[in-house]
């Protein structure tokens, strides 16, 4: 039994994670995953339905639970979303669009290089300011890879990472957003 263990090695047990993550390997794949249940391609329309669906039956399992415990989207990571990566049915809004109903948030996603400071922080912003909405904390591990341009493949050398495509990133939001952001934040001080 967990907890009668716990005493013995001097940890509490809080409960289990119980997310769907995926690995570099196709046949582990979340996204191929979602495809074999009947979503074509992966992205496409249905796709937050079945990942809410996942994350519903994750959360109903009868076991305590800690940690995300929702369906894990990052695209270095899942073979399937990484070939889908870059494409018309894989862009950032779509992933962030997931990690509403998903749990999650934006994870391991390679970026142009050229990305600048501003659109990296309207990321972060668009993830916060969902997090702060569905009142649940979102990851925004984001990954500018020098040299490399939207739409270009890009492979690591780590066993863990899986062949991919660059996203592109659309826009940015005004500087002066970010004052404003900024003095709301500081107004309560």
């Amino acid at each position: 039994d967990v907890y009668k263990r716990q005493g013995e090695v001097g940890a509490r047990f809080l409960g289990i994670d119980v997310s769907l993550a995926p690995h570099p390997e196709i046949t582990r794949s979340i996204a191929g995953a979602i495809e074999r249940l009947g979503v074509q391609p992966f992205g496409g329309v249905g796709t937050l339905t079945v990942i809410a669906s996942l994350t519903h039956v994750l959360r109903d399992i009868p076991v305590p639970r800690t940690g995300f415990c929702g369906v894990m989207l990052p695209v270095l990571e899942d073979a399937v979303l990484g070939l889908r990566a870059g494409y018309e049915s894989v862009s950032l809004p779509l992933l962030l669009a997931a990690a509403a109903v998903c749990g999650v948030g934006l994870d391991v996603v390679p970026l142009p290089g050229e990305t600048t400071v501003e659109q990296l922080a309207a990321i972060v912003l668009d993830t916060a300011t969902l997090a702060t909405r569905l009142g649940k904390p979102l990851t925004a591990r984001l990954m500018p890879v020098p040299g490399k341009r939207a739409g270009e493949p890009v492979e690591f050398d780590f066993p863990y990472f899986a062949p991919a495509r660059i996203l592109p990133v659309v826009g940015t939001i005004p500087s002066s957003w970010f004052a404003l952001i900024d003095e709301q934040n500081t107004q309560g001080e």
